[in-house]
């Protein structure tokens, strides 16, 4: 089942290459704010396995972030109250499966059941006035990521990483109040 493990992680390293602030808006109401995502990818050429298929490294971990910076900000406007800041300081990042890094002909991603997805980064939760309302540190993993991911999110780009992110969301700031009934 999914598995993650929450640790505090008083790692401080370079801060960032890359910074990202997502804002999130709220197309259902035209007077609401919106709640904020702001990732932070703190030196991702460290990163455990962020290497490409066939195109080139930068586009696709320019791609790979904005895809899993768009599910974040995605999971913060259906779940998180209006006005609040969500901050991910994201570590490191391993896709599930691997690239024949080694291959001299063109490289593939194989997804594999040994190479599952996992994802490292802290994160706060603020109110509208700073307030720290929850954080922490997380390291996710779903080694049964193959048996657990629905065909819906297999077909997705990062599907796999996706429904990872989206128990974790769940599970940390609860259910979207249709989802209670």
């Amino acid at each position: 089942m999914f598995q993650f493990i929450q640790q505090m992680n008083a790692m401080l390293g370079k801060r960032l290459l890359l910074s990202f602030s997502v804002a999130v808006v709220l197309m259902a109401s035209v007077s609401a704010s919106a709640a904020t995502v702001e990732l932070e990818w703190v030196e991702p050429d460290s990163f455990r396995d962020i290497h490409p298929g066939g195109n080139s490294r930068e586009k696709f971990r320019e791609d790979t972030f904005a895809e899993l910076e768009a599910n974040f900000a995605k999971l913060a406007t259906e779940r998180l109250p209006t006005a609040q800041i969500l901050q991910i300081t994201v570590r490191d990042l391993d896709l599930a499966g691997y690239v024949n890094v080694d291959s001299k002909t063109r490289r593939k991603r194989f997804v594999s059941s040994k190479y599952f997805p996992r994802i490292k980064f802290n994160y706060k939760l603020l109110a509208e006035n700073g307030a720290v309302i929850k954080a922490g540190g997380v390291i996710l993993k779903k080694p049964d990521f193959m048996e657990t991911t629905s065909d819906e999110n297999k077909a997705l780009t990062l599907g796999y990483e996706k429904q990872m992110i989206d128990e974790w969301f769940k599970y940390t700031f609860g259910p979207r109040e249709e989802d209670e009934s």
